[in-house]
């Protein structure tokens, strides 16, 4: 796959596509942005429902592991369901349907926070056009709360990091973006 892709771009393009990934992954190493994101979610709830679903499964006295283990998948339900995938955003002006117009270039105050591709959507209603900033920096995330996969991964992986689970980023150059977590309890990495 490296070979892959080296093959069909150059060098200087794959290392500052690995330079840029190192800047993400140290992000979620950043206290204060772990902070933040320990601070959006319902801990007491997750970890109630968490043990709930041990105990419907028989398990009333779980080791340390398990209940990580529970807790993560409670905090990746509450994820999906807290987080919105956007396919065309809703018109900023009049809340109509929008259709992809092209690309923009990133404002300051987009760029502040890791943006380098803006898409730009018109509105099918009143043709006003709205901006779809495609922000890196997970701490803007926990604000905006919608994106596509890479958005999403970016977004979980800090929250996994913010909870303690060893997170790896994992991204094809060619793919979507996937998260994948060390869960000891399998000895092995799962991918979200």
């Amino acid at each position: 796959m490296l070979q892959e892709f080296a093959a069909n771009h150059d060098s200087g393009e794959f290392e500052g596509k690995i330079r840029s990934y190192l800047s993400q992954v140290l992000m979620y190493e950043d206290p204060v942005r772990q902070e933040a994101a320990r601070k959006t979610v319902p801990v007491e709830e997750l970890e109630e429902k968490a043990l709930i679903s041990l105990a419907k499964d028989g398990n009333f006295k779980p080791t340390k592991a398990e209940q990580d283990h529970a807790f993560l998948l409670q905090l990746l339900f509450w994820f999906k369901e807290s987080f919105s995938w956007v396919h065309a955003p809703p018109c900023d002006g009049c809340g109509n349907d929008t259709i992809l117009q092209g690309m923009g270039g990133a404002l300051p105050t987009e760029t502040q926070y890791g943006t380098t591709q803006v898409e730009l959507y018109r509105c099918k209603a009143c043709a006003s056009i709205t901006r779809f900033p495609r922000y890196n920096d997970p701490l803007k995330l926990l604000e905006t709360r919608k994106g596509r996969c890479g958005e999403w991964a970016n977004c979980f992986t800090l929250y996994c990091r913010a909870f303690g689970y060893q997170s790896r980023l994992v991204s094809l150059f060619l793919n979507p973006d996937s998260v994948s977590n060390m869960l000891s309890f399998f000895k092995k990495y799962q991918m979200q």
